[in-house]
C-alpha cells in the first residue's frame, strides 16, 4: 500500500488535529492582529498619507530624492512625521489591501508605482477605495525635469488648497 494517495476519513480529522484546527466566528476574530504585518516605512504617518516609491538600490530613498521629497512636502506645509513612505522595491510581497488597512492613508502619492495593474493618468487625482490618489513618474525623474514638476506642484497646490 502506497502512502501517496492515503486519505484520512473526515470524521477523524478533528481527533488528529484537535490542538490545531480552529473555527472562528466573527466575534473571535482579533481585527489588531490582522494590523500587525509590518511594512518597511519612513516616517510618523500623522496625516494618514502614503507615498509610495520604487527605488531598488536604497532602503527608503537616496539622499537627493529624500531632500527632493523633503521640500515638496515642506512647500504642502508637511514634513516626515506626517506621511508615511514606503519603498515598494523593499516590501515585494505587499498586498495592497494590508497595505491600506495598515496605514490607513487619505492620500496616496504614487511616485513610479504601478498598483493594481492600472493606468491612470499621471498628476491628475483619482480615488482607489475612497482614497484620493495621485500617480507620478519617480521623485529622481520630476527633479530634472521642470514640466512634471509643475504639475506635480499644480495637483498638490490644488489638494492642499495652498
Amino acid at each position: 500500500m502506497s502512502l501517496d494517495n492515503f486519505q484520512l476519513p473526515i470524521p477523524l480529522l478533528p481527533e488528529f488535529y484537535s490542538n490545531s484546527l480552529v473555527v472562528l466566528d466573527g466575534q473571535q476574530i482579533n481585527e489588531k492582529s490582522l494590523k500587525e504585518t509590518t511594512f518597511k516605512f519612513l516616517g510618523g504617518n500623522e496625516r494618514k498619507i502614503l507615498i509610495l516609491v520604487n527605488d531598488p538600490e536604497n532602503l527608503h530613498l537616496g539622499d537627493s530624492e529624500l531632500a527632493f521629497l523633503n521640500n515638496v512636502l515642506s512647500a504642502c506645509k508637511l514634513h516626515l512625521g506626517d506621511v508615511a513612505l514606503v519603498n515598494w522595491a523593499q516590501n515585494t510581497q505587499i498586498d495592497f489591501q494590508l497595505l491600506f488597512d495598515f496605514f490607513e492613508p487619505q492620500l496616496m502619492l504614487s511616485f513610479d508605482v504601478d498598483i493594481m495593474n492600472i493606468a491612470p493618468k499621471k498628476y491628475e487625482l483619482c480615488k482607489i477605495k475612497n482614497i484620493d490618489c495621485l500617480f507620478s513618474s519617480s521623485l529622481k525623474n520630476i527633479a530634472i525635469n521642470t514640466e512634471e514638476k509643475k504639475s506635480l506642484w499644480n495637483t498638490l497646490k490644488s489638494y492642499f488648497k495652498i
